[in-house]
């Protein structure tokens, strides 16, 4: 989805609630004349809108303005009545916003000044991102001593969510990485980082974490929930500048 199918989505995010309270666009007086039609930014016809209004649950179109709602309605309806950019969703199903229940914005904001995978769409693009932190932080702050610390990467990406830590090795070689998984309940670990935390085959999951393995009992480098915490333990300790920065940052 472009940055342009962005903003008349966050239109419909921001202004759902007057979809309520929104009468249907009335045409009698403008379809015989153009002219007469009231301004719209954007106009979604022939779609599959659901209101969530007991009493109307599906309409056809609607009309944005200004970040609201104007109208809801039949395409017929709608067009009549407004003028504005249309376009044309075939069908396409309009839903309200959905919206995160929460947000993380200092983790968050220092994550992004780390080594940040968020814009990964393949493995690939993830391996070429990890490969350029390597190259470019091999001593920040946000890469103190000699660890590359990060995360967001996408777990759909990986079968069974569970990226390999020869992945990491055959980029960083021995070098520790640890980078948080975009549900910030996986761990994705390379095999030095594992080494310093004293994960090996013989390590029991912990309570509420499971230590990922492979066919022979081996750790293949992802950690789910608590288990995390056993490499999050060797990290450097996230400092109040950091917390700033990543404060800003968000």
């Amino acid at each position: 989805m472009g940055r342009r199918d962005g903003n008349w989505i966050g239109a419909l995010v921001l202004a759902w609630a007057v979809a309520g309270c929104s009468q249907p666009a009335d045409t009698a007086a403008t379809a015989a004349d153009p002219a007469l039609r009231e301004p719209a930014d954007l106009l979604l016809v022939n779609a599959a809108v659901y209101t969530l209004v007991p009493d109307a649950p599906w309409a056809e179109a609607l009309a944005i303005a200004d970040g609201r709602i104007l109208a809801v309605g039949s395409t017929a309806e709608v067009t009549g009545r407004y003028a504005g950019e249309v376009r044309d969703l075939q069908g396409a199903m309009v839903l309200p916003g959905f919206h995160d229940a929460h947000a993380h914005p200092i983790s968050g904001g220092i994550q992004s000044l780390q080594c940040d995978l968020t814009a990964a769409a393949t493995v690939a693009e993830t391996l070429a991102l990890i490969a350029a932190c390597h190259r470019d932080f091999p001593d920040t702050e946000a890469a103190e001593d000699d660890w590359l610390v990060g995360g967001g990467w996408n777990l759909g990406l990986f079968p069974d969510a569970n990226p390999s830590k020869r992945l990491l090795d055959d980029i960083v070689g021995d070098r520790p990485v640890y980078l948080e998984g975009e549900d910030g309940h996986s761990g994705w670990a390379s095999s030095e980082a594992l080494a310093r935390a004293g994960i090996s085959a013989d390590t029991e999951d912990p309570p509420l974490g499971v230590i990922e393995r492979d066919a022979s009992g081996e750790p293949t480098g992802t950690l789910r929930e608590t288990a995390q915490e056993l490499v999050r333990g060797q990290l450097p300790p996230i400092t109040d500048a950091m917390r700033v920065a990543g404060a800003l940052a968000a």
